[in-house]
């Protein structure tokens, strides 16, 4: 996410410089919405696929699909379930929640949403539908303080939870700090140093959303 900043820094220096002027506002929004939407398609393609580029059509290698709060599934195209993730990193609490079924696999992306700190924390998170295995997962957080929370998608705590296996019935994951429990669970992760609070956000996060996916997985 941090490489919206340059784009979108520039854009706001413009609408200062510009004084507010309505129609650099409505651009600055604009543009805003479609980096943001390009960078959600590059950062799912590289997820599904290492070699994919801007020129991928992301239709190629997903089907998509949405889940409510009660289990409910069904197809919808691109455009709706990219926007539903965008809109879902905003709404402090999701109700519905869109599937990236990675074509010609087992695997798909569920997104997952939490606060950490200062403000939102989400993961994307890649299973095997048939395992329940974590086969990769990408966090990344809204505002967390840099070499701390802000520690959430190094390696030394994201890996932790690949090869992991999603429960649908209890706790996926139990928190640690030091050595003592935090939050109960099927399999232990310890949390970021100095950050405990971001850790625990996390852990809940998994917890709690990948059980939503419930009547999908099963």
């Amino acid at each position: 996410m941090n490489l919206k900043i340059p784009l979108l820094f520039t854009l706001a220096v413009a609408i200062v410089s510009c004084k507010m002027k309505p129609e650099i506002v409505q651009d600055f929004q604009n543009n805003q919405g479609e980096y943001e939407y390009k960078i959600t398609i590059t950062e799912l393609g590289r997820l599904a696929d290492s070699t994919f580029t801007d020129s991928t059509n992301l239709e190629s290698i997903f089907d998509f699909k949405t889940i409510d709060i009660k289990g409910n599934i069904k197809s919808v195209d691109m455009k709706t379930a990219i926007k539903l993730y965008q809109s879902d990193l905003k709404n402090k609490k999701p109700e519905l929640y869109p599937i990236f079924e990675i074509k010609n696999t087992t695997k798909v992306i569920l997104p997952v949403f939490g606060n950490g700190l200062w403000g939102k924390i989400w993961a994307k998170v890649v299973i095997d539908k048939k395992s329940f295995e974590v086969v990769d997962i990408d966090f990344d957080h809204k505002s967390e303080t840099p070499g701390v929370g802000g520690n959430i998608n190094e390696a030394a705590f994201r890996d932790q939870f690949i090869g992991s296996t999603v429960k649908l019935e209890n706790n996926t994951y139990s928190l640690y700090k030091e050595d003592k429990l935090i939050i109960d669970g099927n399999q232990r992760i310890d949390g970021m140093s100095g950050a405990t609070i971001t850790s625990k956000g996390a852990i809940e996060m998994l917890n709690n959303d990948l059980m939503l996916y419930k009547n999908y997985l099963r």
